[in-house]
């Protein structure tokens, strides 16, 4: 159904945001000691200020497209390419890569804020098509309580992992 294609779209895009917010840092922090725990906090703290401002760029871009697909298909379909490999060009280094400190700190922040990005367009855009896929309360309700489950049940995934990726470095 409809409802339960939708939420699993979500429960997907939750679980690939958070595995990747999960483990990203323990990998350039911990297991590669790619850049310093001071970096990875200044990273962070860049991204979490673009983080707010994306949100109104791309809601105000996705808005005013026109399309033939209409407004927000276009922006999913040519974003969701960009999902994967964002995850997959966050662990192509390593520590025999003779790059500096600095390096890795740029290539970490800025595949961070593309990733960023690219989640944010897909949550927006794919969130916009809620009201236009439930037409009736009874379908809204249905199709938000299957998500948030979905989602609950993604983030406890990541919750439990994280620790158990931890007792392997």
């Amino acid at each position: 159904s409809l409802v339960l294609r939708y939420a699993l779209g979500m429960f997907a895009l939750t679980l690939v945001g958070q595995l990747y917010h999960s483990f990203s840092y323990s990998y350039y922090v911990d297991k590669e000691a790619l850049i310093s725990l001071s970096l990875a906090t200044a990273s962070k703290v860049i991204f979490i200020l673009v983080d707010g401002v994306n949100d109104v760029i791309f809601g105000y871009l996705s808005e005013k497209t026109k399309s033939k697909m209409g407004k927000r298909l276009p922006w999913i379909i040519y974003s969701f390419p960009f999902f994967p490999l964002c995850v997959l060009l966050t662990y192509v280094l390593n520590h025999t890569m003779n790059f500096s400190s600095s390096f890795f700190f740029m290539y970490y922040l800025l595949i961070s804020i593309l990733f960023e990005n690219i989640s944010t367009i897909l949550y927006i855009n794919i969130g916009a098509l809620f009201p236009l896929l439930f037409k009736n309360e009874e379908e809204r309700s249905s199709a938000s309580s299957f998500r948030h489950a979905l989602e609950v049940i993604a983030i406890g995934i990541c919750l439990t992992l994280t620790p158990l990726q931890q007792k392997k470095i």
